[in-house]
């Protein structure tokens, strides 16, 4: 097989992979909950989109719409309902809990729709191949690329424009206990104070985390 194929292949693979894990990467680092089951709403949203399509005829574009409300309001609904209730609770129930929903979700998703593999009927835009000059390959997977690229550099330059950064050579100067308050997972001397405290305290809101991690990275 041609090594370019098979590299255009691996990133594409690789680019599917951190389109889902971004999510992730936000839930746990600025809410500081420990979502297992985020690739949980990723499959559900495949779903709608194959059986909107299927069923109701609907366009990619229009089937990928309704994926991203139906998985939001789908969310909404479990973060009220079970999520909230888990804010206050160590990491370990966060991690047990999710990981028990992805069983349910794949459950719920084999018992409505069945084990057998689903084909998402792609737009004529996305299919066949495209030359790139040196080599033809998959149109889709080379979309699955650039939009890949396209988040990965808006959410580095987010990053950059969001605030002071620091570097490794200045982490020692930082005062561990601002650190300690900033970061979502807590170092051991604070796991053990919040555990030798009567009740667990409430985790400090997005907005709170972010304005202290701000001020233990410029301090």
């Amino acid at each position: 097989m041609d090594p370019v194929s098979i590299l255009l292949g691996g990133v594409a693979a690789g680019m599917v992979l951190f389109i889902v894990s971004v999510g992730l990467s936000v839930t746990m680092g600025l809410m500081g909950f420990v979502n297992l089951a985020h690739g949980g709403f990723a499959m559900l949203g495949g779903y709608v989109i194959v059986l909107a399509m299927r069923h109701w005829g609907l366009s990619f574009p229009a089937a990928l719409a309704l994926a991203f409300a139906a998985v939001a309001a789908f969310s909404v609904v479990l973060e009220r309902l079970l999520y909230a209730r888990l804010y206050r609770a160590p990491e370990l129930d966060q991690v047990l809990f999710t990981i028990g929903l992805v069983f349910v979700m794949t459950a719920a998703v084999t018992l409505g729709v069945g084990p057998e593999t689903q084909v998402i009927q792609l737009p004529e835009w996305l299919r066949g191949q495209s030359d790139l000059g040196f080599i033809k390959y998959r149109t889709y997977s080379l979309a699955l690329i650039a939009a890949g690229t396209v988040l990965a550099s808006s959410a580095r330059a987010l990053a950059r424009a969001s605030g002071p950064r620091w570097t490794t050579a200045s982490w020692p100067s930082r005062s561990a206990s601002t650190w300690d308050a900033c970061s979502p997972s807590p170092s051991p001397s604070a796991a053990a104070s919040r555990r030798s405290a009567a009740g667990w305290a409430p985790r400090s809101s997005a907005s709170t985390r972010i304005t202290r991690c701000a001020t233990w990275f410029t301090s």
